[in-house]
């Protein structure tokens, strides 16, 4: 649980990896500074998980190998933030409720 909160608050990219030396590969990410999760082999791909700024370094680490790197999708919650950065109901709806909150909060109501 608290790695998948670290990715969501990070950001992630799945990827794919094809290719013949898949171990080759997984020993070279063993042996560099790239974070990756999630590896599985389904047929002649290698799926997973990296963060993404280190995904630039994970391709060339493929490349190096002989793989093909291939993106599948961003996930996390930068890129969720950033699906909603012009949408300005949402900031105001939340500041128009404190603020409702707040003068409501010192009187009863009968």
């Amino acid at each position: 649980m608290r790695l998948y909160r670290l990715r969501s608050r990070t950001g992630f990219t799945v990827y794919s990896d094809e290719g013949r030396d898949l171990k080759k590969f997984i020993n070279a990410l063993h042996g560099s500074s790239v974070r990756f999760f999630g590896l599985a082999v389904r047929g002649d791909r290698l799926y997973g998980y990296t963060e993404a700024s280190s995904f630039g370094r994970l391709c060339e680490i493929a490349e190096e190998q002989g793989l093909i790197c291939e993106k599948i999708s961003d996930e996390g919650l930068p890129v969720t933030l950033g699906r909603y950065r012009h949408r300005l109901g949402i900031p105001l709806g939340l500041i128009i409720s404190a603020v409702v909150v707040m003068l409501l909060s010192d009187r009863v109501m009968v």
